[in-house]
């Protein structure tokens, strides 16, 4: 009979445990649904009510500092097309769209914009580069990016012309100014420079000399061998054109067409033959 209620003692006991290890079990459930649930609560909080905690506890941009290397771009370009950022909320400013106000500056090829502790937005400006013209009143950069800036400096105006569709590709009016460098390079050797290059539809090819000169290249091909052993052809010939053993009067030349292959055909200004 004791046996009996030593087993009963224990059965009760390990009862009891097991109830104390649910409840215990159960309080920490319960623990981390409640915490789940006040984070989620607070994030929703801070989702719908942000703009207002941003106006709590935001304060005005009291400055804009621009930095880079500039030739062109005037720093009160930027200030004016960042008008009315200074005094706006210094972290609810969208720099994304400030990034997007400066460059959509001509002058401006890239920016980078940052908040700096306690009230000023920086901005990293990269200045555009020009290599040459395109068409009448723009620039071509060295990727084929096109922009055209209120007015050209005269320094500019040296640059040498790309004239091409405006619907060509950055990539084709890039490929246009590597055929501008090869043309020139091939040119240099007889003291020629080329004044403006044109690609018409059918990759045809028309340039203007520094001397006013305008020659016919008709189809240059830079991709096989073939083809630029054809286009030094080419050269050379519209090269020995200006060569002082030719005994051609060069003042009088008003067009060369340089589409034979194994010649050149000279209009002259006044019709001589």
């Amino acid at each position: 009979m004791a046996h009996n209620a030593a087993i009963h003692v224990m059965g009760q006991g390990a009862q009891l445990a097991e109830g104390n290890a649910v409840r215990e079990e159960t309080v920490l459930v319960l623990k981390r649904v409640l915490t789940v649930t006040l984070i989620c609560l607070a994030l929703l909080v801070l989702l719908t009510k942000r703009d207002s905690l941003i106006q709590v506890v935001d304060h005005p941009i009291s400055s804009i500092k621009v930095t880079g290397a500039f030739s062109y771009l005037n720093e009160s370009e930027v200030t004016q097309a960042l008008s009315g950022l200074v005094g706006a909320g210094f972290i609810a400013t969208d720099l994304k769209d400030v990034q997007t106000r400066v460059e959509g500056l001509a002058w401006v090829n890239s920016a980078t914009v940052s908040r700096v502790w306690p009230g000023e937005i920086k901005l990293l400006i990269n200045e555009q580069v020009a290599v040459s013209q395109w068409n009448d009143g723009a620039l071509l950069n060295a990727e084929g990016v096109v922009f055209k800036p209120a007015e050209l400096r005269s320094d500019l105006l040296v640059l040498p012309q790309l004239i091409g569709s405006e619907q060509f590709s950055a990539s084709k009016k890039n490929m246009m100014y590597s055929t501008l460098g090869v043309l020139q390079q091939g040119l240099k050797e007889y003291g020629l420079a080329i004044r403006a290059l044109e690609l018409k539809p059918r990759n045809v090819w028309n340039m203007t000399l520094s001397n006013g000169v305008a020659v016919a290249m008709g189809e240059i091909k830079l991709q096989d061998r073939e083809g630029q052993q054809n286009l030094e052809a080419k050269l050379e010939r519209v090269g020995k054109v200006f060569s002082s053993r030719a005994n051609i009067d060069v003042a009088n030349i008003s067009r060369i067409d340089a589409r034979y292959p194994n010649g050149v055909a000279i209009k002259w200004r006044s019709g001589k033959k």
